[in-house]
């Protein structure tokens, strides 16, 4: 929590840390909450969560099997890290459309049929006849043996055998960097690398100055990242640069896993030509279950809220507008409440 906000210098914080959200705003570790003269609050969010996750670079030879990048994409435990890590505060996210009107939900609908069966020969498996991918679920445990030995045999059918206890291919060793630009992100990568591990991948966490991570993404030189793509409610000619494979190789494009496939340039064309909300809506439901199928990312987690505080010097609209907090537009300075709590010395 920002000492000023704490100090009574601003009055508002938008809270981002799960870990600070659960412990910092307690009564007993702020006694302005326990005064009353703090407020903590959980304002829905309705607006599309985005996709957030860990993505692939599919430029280097050990990621372009689908199989390679399930496997390692099962080792990591979201159930466990939102419990111990995360204060139970996140969900998952499954799709590159999470929380929004465009997410796959499913077996595809007759429009999402008729779209994907233009493309049958070429879809992943499962695209056609099978719900829309999504992750496995744990027991939080952090012993997820069923899902390793999945992991393990999916390695195996990729011709990655455990060789001295790692897995070899072709005389290469299955290694991988993760590639951060802060460390808070290092305590949740630590364990997932033990997984990995686990089955035989050696993992490793680099984390460098914002001035590197920037150059190092812009030159698609890492194995695998963090990052979160922000989704409109109508999606359209910003995809290009996410999934493009005209964008795949150009230095500085949000095509970080370095997608190249016909299908989905096809849907992304189709995605910019719609005539009405219905086709949109269909084409983009059929880009994201072929996304999900491809596996071109480790999915992380969503929060459809904004966590607040605020001293309680406010006044607002019973409605809260439905894609925002609201609270620079409609929200107002009650001049009571203020005059009472500087009377009191408190802010």
């Amino acid at each position: 929590m920002p000492e000023g906000f704490k100090g009574g210098a601003f009055t508002f914080n938008e809270e981002f840390w799960s870990k600070l959200w659960a412990t910092g705003y307690s009564p007993e570790e702020f006694p302005a909450v326990a005064r009353g003269d703090v407020i903590t609050e959980v304002l829905p969010d309705e607006r599309p969560a985005g996709s957030q996750g860990y993505w692939f670079n599919l430029r280097r030879k050990k990621f372009q099997d689908a199989k390679v990048r399930e496997a390692i994409a099962i080792c990591f435990d979201f159930e466990w890290s939102n419990q111990r890590l995360f204060y139970n505060l996140y969900n998952r996210t499954d799709s590159f459309f999470e929380g929004g009107p465009m997410q796959a939900d499913g077996p595809p609908t007759p429009g999402e049929a008729a779209i994907l069966e233009k493309f049958a020969d070429k879809l992943p498996d499962g695209v056609l006849d099978q719900p829309a991918y999504v992750p496995p679920v744990t027991d939080g445990s952090g012993r997820n043996r069923r899902a390793l030995r999945k992991a393990g045999k999916l390695l195996d059918a990729a011709g990655w055998a455990v060789v001295d206890g790692k897995r070899q291919k072709d005389g290469e060793i299955l290694e991988m960097e993760f590639l951060h630009g802060s460390q808070g992100f290092d305590r949740i990568s630590s364990p997932y690398i033990k997984n990995l591990e686990r089955i035989g991948i050696s993992g490793s966490v680099r984390t460098v100055d914002a001035a590197q991570y920037k150059k190092r993404l812009d030159d698609f030189d890492f194995d695998i990242t963090v990052s979160r793509k922000g989704m409109s409610l109508t999606p359209g000619v910003e995809l290009r640069d996410h999934y493009q494979s005209t964008s795949a190789n150009s230095p500085g494009s949000d095509n970080l896993s370095g997608l190249e496939d016909p299908v989905v340039d096809a849907l992304l064309d189709l995605i910019e030509r719609a005539e009405n909300r219905e086709q949109l809506t269909n084409a983009v439901k059929a880009l994201d279950r072929v996304l999900r199928a491809m596996h071109i990312w480790v999915p992380q987690w969503n929060k459809a809220s904004h966590t607040i505080a605020y001293w309680d010097i406010f006044d607002r609209p019973d409605l809260k507008p439905k894609y925002g907090r609201g609270v620079i537009d409609w929200w107002w300075v009650d001049a009571e409440k203020e005059a009472k709590l500087k009377e009191a010395g408190r802010i």
